[in-house]
């Protein structure tokens, strides 16, 4: 074969800059940047996970978390959770399926998860040596080795039980942690990559669950005074009419003050997240791994502050408690400073790290989530949430989200039988003011029959591919 011409190289050059406008093109309008090919060698994978952490308002003040997710990687602007509670979330991320699949629909669900559909088993199993640090399910105990994991340093629960005086599990040695539980969990994330240094050919899964931002909000004694931006509520806390909103939104009417407290502490807890993800960023490049490891900065779920007058708090199927901010970096993968428009899912974190290390799937027991390395987009991501016996006040409820609108159904004690319904147009209504199934308007009332039909189906659905194929 003749080598190739200068002339025949410049072709080449233009045609993979077509192919990848047309890639930007199917994405999405905003300059997303092409996907690099996968690597040689499987990544190191790093995720880090808040807890309460909502979209709007809140990677305001994690300057090094921005320069070194957002700077150096890809914002997904489009990001939802499962299940806007713990428990159900996390299991989301750990299987990359939807609520109803991977069984965890309580906040004390945890021995319901499949322990062998886990992305560490399939990390494990592959040669990755796996740790976990911090929070792992709500109701697991200290003291019972997390499944699939070669090493851990773990707190439960790691939020509720405080910020101070924390007991962790650290390889089944259990002991009481006097200091401030983000600074352990960052010297002890630095401790497992220096020792995963020992075999530098061997990859490595590294899981960090912070407690922060959630109650009580204690905040570390070097950010007590930080100052967080100003804030004095937005449209949908000042919403006067919510006449159109379900009864348990309606009886519900609590005081701005009170949200913008807890906001401010929230953002001085995440003063030290920031801290956490900087020390160990330096430490990833002290060890020359920042190139090789595939990191996610993601939350369970968000959190409103008073919207519709709810008070504090999460579970709801509104924007501040289902958004959350999903930030991706893989050096050399992923273009720096890239956004993403499309929809994403906590459900694709699991599937996004196989394609990622090459690793297949089990077929018998398919992901719901895709991998966002590939260009294809979704129209739609399904979120859920179940009654939980113990917080009655919000009913079992589930949404199709996309990127222009979202439908809700409430269902009564059967699960199925729908007892309300909303609908917002976030184009033109971004705050959620006006549901257009409850302003007494039929004129403006979108194809009910429609929606709640691929609403039923997308709560049925399992995998990508088949009959029963999952947003």
């Amino acid at each position: 074969m003749r080598p190739p011409t200068a002339l025949s190289r410049h072709l080449r050059v233009i045609s993979t800059l077509l192919i990848l406008m047309a890639i930007v093109q199917v994405i999405g309008h905003e300059p997303v940047g092409p996907i690099q090919a996968r690597a040689a060698t499987p990544p190191n994978v790093l995720i880090v996970v808040t807890d309460d952490q909502r979209l709007d308002g809140t990677l305001a003040v994690m300057p090094r978390t921005r320069s070194w997710m957002q700077g150096g990687g890809r914002t997904f602007t489009n990001a939802f959770t499962s299940s806007p509670i713990c428990c159900p979330a996390r299991g989301s991320i750990f299987t990359g399926r939807y609520v109803h699949n991977h069984g965890i629909r309580l906040l004390t669900d945890a021995p319901a998860l499949d322990q062998s559909t886990t992305l560490q088993r399939y990390l494990r199993d592959s040669g990755y040596t796996t740790a976990l640090i911090g929070k792992y399910l709500n109701d697991w105990e200290v003291g019972v080795a997390p499944p699939h994991f070669d090493r851990w340093t773990l707190c439960s629960p790691c939020s509720t039980g405080g910020y101070y005086g924390r007991d962790f599990d650290v390889d089944g040695d259990v002991q009481t942690v006097d200091g401030y539980a983000t600074d352990f969990m960052a010297s002890s994330a630095i401790g497992y990559l220096r020792e995963f240094e020992a075999n530098d050919a061997q990859p490595w899964f590294l899981y960090v669950g912070v407690g922060a931002p959630h109650d009580p909000y204690t905040v570390e004694p070097d950010h007590e005074t930080a100052s967080v931006p100003s804030w004095n509520g937005n449209p949908a806390t000042f919403e006067s009419d919510r006449s159109d909103k379900p009864p348990y939104v309606q009886e519900r009417s609590r005081l701005l003050s009170t949200a913008k407290d807890v906001r401010t502490k929230q953002l001085r807890t995440l003063r030290s997240v920031d801290d956490l993800v900087n020390g160990v960023f330096r430490e990833l490049g002290t060890l020359s791994e920042r190139w090789r490891t595939l990191v996610f900065f993601v939350t369970d779920n968000g959190f409103v502050w008073n919207e519709h007058k709810l008070g504090v708090g999460k579970r709801y199927p509104y924007d501040q408690s289902v958004r959350i901010p999903f930030l991706v970096r893989w050096q050399n993968h992923l273009p720096a400073g890239t956004r993403d428009p499309r929809l994403a899912s906590l459900v694709d974190i699991a599937p996004t790290v196989l394609d990622a290390a090459g690793i297949g799937q089990d077929p018998g027991v398919p992901m719901d989530g895709r991998s966002l390395l590939l260009p294809a987009t979704r129209e739609r991501v399904l979120i859920e949430y179940f009654l939980h016996p113990l917080l009655p006040n919000v009913p079992t409820w589930a949404a199709i989200r996309t990127t222009t609108y979202q439908y809700t159904e409430y269902y009564g004690d059967d699960g199925t039988t729908v007892t309300f319904r909303e609908y917002y147009d976030h184009v033109a209504d971004p705050w959620e003011l006006t549901n257009l199934l409850g302003d007494s308007d039929p004129t403006n009332d979108p194809d009910v029959g429609t929606l709640s039909a691929q609403l039923a189906a997308d709560r049925g659905c399992l995998g990508t591919i088949g009959p029963l194929v999952c947003p």
